[in-house]
């Protein structure tokens, strides 16, 4: 359960990273405006930083990152 929750608050970190240097990196507030691969790669690569940790499971960083 401990490793769930940490999954969990990394990936809402990141997730919350992503929307919030959106502006910086493409101009646009949402990420999913823009025509660049931005925020499908900011996904990823969110996704695979908190699965580097063999204990986190896929649910967790699924729901953190939607958060």
């Amino acid at each position: 359960m401990r490793q769930f929750l940490l999954g969990l608050f990394v990936s809402t970190l990141l997730g919350a990273a992503i929307l919030f240097f959106s502006p910086f990196f493409i101009g646009e507030i949402e990420p999913w405006i823009s025509d660049t691969y931005y925020y499908t790669g900011a996904l990823l690569l969110a996704g695979f930083i908190v699965l580097i940790d063999r204990h986190a499971s896929y649910e967790s960083v699924f729901i953190g990152i939607m958060l």
